[in-house]
């Protein structure tokens, strides 16, 4: 027997769907029969099965690239129905307190140094144009505090780091 699945954006793929009593003895001693064993498969399934997120992910870059200009073109009409459905304020009401609580001590707390780790390239070359000025002398000698020969000081170094930025 054969069945037509959707997936992806309702592109269809055919199934073919077995019956054999060796299959289903199969799926039923891999199959979580609780709540608790399905939580518990799913939470280990990241660590276990770190390559099918890598494998699914690697060279969708231009796929992505290629609709940037569809996702920016629909933004604003989603978040217009979005606030119409008042999504957002639904979302806030289902949170309190200890779901924040929860949620950076599940997964805040785990993520961040992975993505401190990764982001470290970035930071480098987000940071480089100013590293020359931190140990860089100001025009203006120091002054004293709240006059205006400081304030003076304090305005050129934010313009030098404005300029740094090139902004």
């Amino acid at each position: 027997m054969a069945v037509w699945v959707a997936y992806n954006n309702n592109k269809y793929i055919k199934i073919l769907l077995l019956r054999s009593t060796k299959l289903n003895k199969l799926i039923k001693k891999n199959m979580a029969t609780t709540l608790q064993q399905a939580q518990e498969r799913f939470g280990e399934a990241g660590f276990s099965r770190v390559g099918r997120y890598e494998e699914g992910t690697k060279g969708k870059g231009a796929s992505w690239n290629a609709s940037k200009a569809r996702a920016k073109t629909n933004f604003a009409p989603a978040m217009q129905e979005a606030l119409q459905k008042d999504a957002y304020g639904k979302g806030l009401e289902k949170a309190d307190a200890n779901t924040y609580d929860r949620g950076v001590m599940d997964k805040g707390v785990n993520n961040w140094p992975v993505g401190m780790q990764a982001s470290k390239s970035k930071y480098q070359k987000n940071i480089a144009p100013f590293v020359p000025l931190w140990s860089a002398d100001l025009p203006t000698a120091p002054q004293q505090r709240r006059s205006a020969a400081n304030l003076k000081r304090m305005t050129e170094n934010v313009q030098r780091f404005i300029q740094a930025a090139g902004k």
